[in-house]
């Protein structure tokens, strides 16, 4: 772990590579469904997760991204 922790300090590639990058699940209110597929997110727990950060529904987000922790993020359109 410390030799890991180490090698991402040192390195931006070996970082990436280690704690891999955000993956875009929701563009404009649409979500992704390869993306969603791809980080075994279904549809609902993208909005079980959307209502626990006060999202009644996708319309007003202009992205969600899945973190390298496993959160998801929400941006919220202007209105």
């Amino acid at each position: 772990d410390v030799f890991f922790s180490w090698l991402g300090f040192r390195s931006t590639l070996a970082a990436t590579f280690l704690k891999g990058k955000p993956r875009l699940l929701v563009k404009n209110g649409v979500p992704l469904e390869a993306e969603l597929r791809a980080c075994r997110i279904s549809m609902e727990e993208l909005l079980s997760r959307g209502r626990e950060a006060g999202l009644a529904n996708l319309a007003r987000v202009a992205e969600a991204h899945l973190e390298t922790d496993g959160k998801v993020s929400f941006v919220v359109a202007p209105a």
